[in-house]
């Protein structure tokens, strides 16, 4: 094992070492990215540009609105908008693999519409899943998941969603799923668009 782990430092300097230009997101970072010697290190802060910055105007008025008509979501009351009152509209929005959380978000989804704990949640919730599946193997998995939970009119698959598409789909969702336990979670990114639609987040 020691030589094993001392190989690899010598591989790792020596393909990384001596940089001219060194680049990490947080400060903190920095006294590892100089263990290589670069020239120059400096720490840039991950973001993006803000995905909705008309969310005051465009966005917030809808989700107003669709609370206003049922403060509890209640199958009897119509929506201004003319959308389903009777559901609540999950988006899970990520690679779609178990260890991101998608198999727990189908089964929490069964919990919510068949679990005996929540009768008076019965048939009230709907999850869109957007993303590319890693394999095959894994998207089999998934519908073989719905299937035996009789989700199949409660679960819709996007695919891998971009742009419009991508911001339709986080503005008109009623809440944010990502119950990753992914062991190279990072920055989550995704949660961030999230919240910048004004979503509510289950993380």
């Amino acid at each position: 094992v020691f030589w094993g782990r001392t190989f690899y430092k010598y591989v790792a300097r020596m393909a990384l070492g001596k940089a001219d230009l060194a680049i990490t997101p947080a400060e903190y970072n920095l006294p590892e990215t100089r263990k290589f010697a670069p020239k120059l290190a400096l720490s840039v802060p991950y973001g993006i540009p803000d995905p909705c910055p008309d969310f005051e105007t465009s966005i917030l008025p809808r989700r107003r609105a669709r609370l206003g008509a049922a403060p509890v979501i209640d199958p009897r009351k119509e929506n201004r908008e003319g959308t389903d009152p009777a559901r609540v509209r999950l988006l899970f929005m990520a690679l779609c693999t178990e260890e991101k959380g998608l198999f727990d978000a189908v089964r929490m989804l069964h919990l919510l519409n068949f679990g005996k704990q929540l009768p008076h949640l019965s048939g009230r919730f709907h999850l869109t899943v957007a993303g590319k599946f890693l394999n095959e193997e894994e998207e089999q998995k998934f519908w073989a998941l719905v299937k035996s939970h009789h989700l199949e009119e409660d679960v819709a698959y996007a695919g891998f969603v971009s742009g419009d598409e991508k911001n339709r789909l986080l503005a008109d969702s009623d809440l944010f799923c990502f119950p990753t336990y992914f062991r190279g979670e990072s920055f989550g990114l995704v949660l961030v668009e999230a919240m910048a639609f004004g979503l509510p987040i289950v993380t």
